[in-house]
């Protein structure tokens, strides 16, 4: 994870009845929630639960992190297999993990092998998850997400209906105050100007691209961080970034991620067979920006 997270909080009603100290409250609450889901899903503490996955290879599991790695599996079938935790031999391969510790990233096994998410085993009685001898797990393009959600879910808990999460540009607005909607900005890729507006709430807005994590080979050629797990390679530069605009903040992380590695015409197609899940992706054509939408996509643009 290793995300900054922003929250605006516009509710007047809990203002009301809670004033400035019981923002104070929620604000340190919400701080140790965010430090306890890194100690769980980061993946470059040695320490954190999915490290220790990774290492032991079975491990006793908190309830965050059994639906982490449940809706991962999620992730994968929703997909067809193209959003995969398991492609940490990939990255590694690709010169991404550059910053792990050494003895973690001597750890990672060299190869990856097929079809190892559905070997996982998840015993949600006695608490226990069990990965294959030859499995690494990186669960960095949903655990932003699935923590995005767990925030939501607590800020509400507390009585606050109007807020913005914003981790990392994982975003996810709730119903705003007052009338009109939450503006979000996309970014023109590779730039602070801004392609699109879109106005939304109570959902998530997620971007990903391959413009700010890549590494260069000695050629010169751009080698993107989002891998197709079909081929074993990283994907082709056919997008420079996809947004997805979902309910949640998980699905949209896994979605948006998924969908660099698909291509145009098949994630429009899963955007548009799945309910309330809207796609706008930017693609360079002769070094012209050209964006291009999934049918419900248009509703959410601003002027």
């Amino acid at each position: 994870m290793g995300s900054f997270c922003d929250i605006i909080i516009d509710d007047k009603d809990f203002f009301s009845k809670n004033g400035y100290k019981g923002l104070e409250i929620l604000g340190e609450e919400a701080f140790n929630i965010g430090e306890d889901l890194e100690k769980k899903f980061s993946f470059f503490l040695p320490s954190s639960e999915l490290n220790k996955l990774n290492i032991n290879k079975k491990v006793q599991a908190s309830d965050e992190f059994i639906s982490l790695i449940k809706e991962s599996a999620r992730a994968w079938q929703y997909t067809n297999g193209k959003f995969d935790i398991t492609i940490a031999s990939i990255l590694k391969r690709e010169g991404f993990y550059k910053s792990l510790p050494v003895d973690l990233l001597n750890s990672i096994p060299d190869t990856a092998r097929k079809g190892v998410l559905q070997e996982i085993i998840i015993d949600e009685i006695n608490k226990t998850i069990e990965i294959p001898q030859d499995a690494w797990l990186d669960c960095s393009g949903i655990a932003v997400g699935w923590a995005v959600d767990y925030m939501s879910d607590f800020l509400r808990s507390r009585g606050v209906n109007h807020f913005l999460i914003n981790a990392g540009g994982d975003i996810y607005c709730a119903e705003k105050e007052g009338q009109g909607k939450w503006s979000i900005g996309i970014r023109k890729p590779g730039s602070d100007k801004i392609s699109v507006t879109v106005n939304v709430e109570n959902m998530a807005v997620i971007t990903s691209g391959d413009y700010e994590k890549y590494v260069q080979d000695s050629e010169g050629n751009y080698i993107s961080h989002i891998v197709d797990p079909y081929t074993g390679k990283s994907t082709k530069r056919e997008f420079l970034g996809v947004t997805v605009i979902a309910p949640s903040a998980i699905t949209a992380d896994f979605l948006s991620t998924a969908m660099m590695a698909m291509g145009p015409s098949d994630a429009i197609k899963l955007a548009e067979s799945l309910e309330n899940v809207d796609l706008i992706f930017i693609k360079n054509i002769n070094n012209k920006e050209e964006i291009y939408y999934s049918k419900g996509a248009k509703k959410y643009i601003g002027r």
